[in-house]
C-alpha cells in the first residue's frame, strides 16, 4: 500500500514537472503574440482586435490584396514607416511624406512609447484590421502595433 502511495505521488510530481516545462517552452516562443500592458491599454482606445497564436510574416501588398484573409490576425510586416502630422503608416517602398500613395500603405497605431523614426525601414508585429482605416479613412487598413522587431546590424 505504501509503495502505491509513493508511486502515485511521484506520478503527480512528474505530471507537474512536465506541465511546468511545457509552459516555459511555450512562453519562450518569440513568435507568440505578446502585448505589454501599456500597449494593450493604448490599442484598446482604438478598439483594436485581440489576436492569439503566432505572428505570420506577410507582405504589405498581400494584406491589401487579401484583407478578409488577414483581418483580425496577428501579422508581421516590414517596410518604410512615415511618422508625421496626421500620417502614421508603413509602405513597401520609401515614400515622400506629402505625396505618399495611401492605397499602397497600412495605417499604423503605435504607442508613443515606441520609438519609430520617420522614413526608417522597420518590421512591425501586431494585428491587422480593416475596421480602422487611418486619418480620413484613406488607407485600406491598419496595423495595431504590438512591437517593433529590432533590426540586426551586420
Amino acid at each position: 500500500m505504501a509503495v502505491m502511495l509513493v508511486t502515485k505521488k511521484l506520478g503527480l510530481i512528474r505530471v507537474f514537472a512536465i506541465t511546468v516545462c511545457v509552459s516555459l517552452l511555450v512562453g519562450c516562443n518569440p513568435d507568440r503574440v505578446q502585448v505589454d500592458t501599456e500597449t494593450s491599454r493604448f490599442l484598446s482606445i482604438f478598439d483594436c482586435p485581440v489576436a492569439s497564436g503566432t505572428y505570420e510574416s506577410v507582405e504589405i501588398a498581400e494584406l491589401i490584396a487579401n484583407p478578409a484573409i488577414f483581418d483580425g490576425k496577428a501579422v508581421e510586416i516590414s517596410g518604410y514607416h512615415i511618422s508625421s502630422f496626421e500620417h502614421s503608416a508603413i509602405y513597401p517602398t520609401p515614400q515622400d511624406t506629402f505625396s505618399a500613395n495611401f492605397s499602397e500603405g497600412i495605417w499604423t497605431l503605435i504607442s508613443t512609447e515606441r520609438n519609430v523614426g520617420n522614413k526608417d525601414r522597420v518590421t512591425l508585429r501586431g494585428v491587422y484590421t480593416t475596421k480602422i482605416r487611418g486619418h480620413g479613412s484613406q488607407w485600406p487598413g491598419s496595423m495595431c502595433v504590438h512591437s517593433i522587431v529590432p533590426r540586426i546590424e551586420a
